[in-house]
């Protein structure tokens, strides 16, 4: 859902559209058109051929850059208190997640050999699975 607000059914199947074709258009993977697809998705089938390249360069620029430091990103986060009923909404978020996806998300840290970072995921995914276990 691209906006969190009640719509009419037609506006919803609309923005469903645009926002399959934007998730399309930022993948890597090539997409098999037949008959059978939806017209949706023939629909747009062309350009998103044309996008790949953009898309390929700009994952590429972004893999490029140097990794950002705990320091650095914990700088840039809001220190207002006023945030802190957000910041525990999305922590929450967050936290169910990981937990969820929490062997695709360490498959992908360790096929990146980002050791370091698989090793604090697989902290907090401990913490996060005494916590829900905790609240059954």
């Amino acid at each position: 859902m691209i906006l969190d607000v009640e719509k009419h059914p037609l506006i919803d199947s609309i923005l469903t559209i645009i926002s399959q074709t934007y998730m399309d258009s930022c993948s890597l993977s090539n997409h098999a058109f037949s008959t059978d697809s939806p017209s949706s998705k023939l629909l747009y089938a062309k350009e998103l051929q044309d996008y790949k390249p953009a898309v390929r360069k700009f994952y590429s620029d972004i893999q490029a850059l140097p990794p950002v430091t705990d320091d650095k990103l914990f700088s840039s986060l809001p220190k207002a208190d006023s945030m802190q009923l957000h910041r525990d909404a999305a922590l929450y978020d967050l936290a169910v997640y990981a937990h969820n996806y929490c062997y695709q998300i360490d498959e992908a840290l360790q096929r990146s050999k980002c050791d370091e970072l698989s090793k604090k995921f697989a902290t907090v995914i401990s913490y996060l699975q005494l916590y829900f276990n905790s609240r059954r």
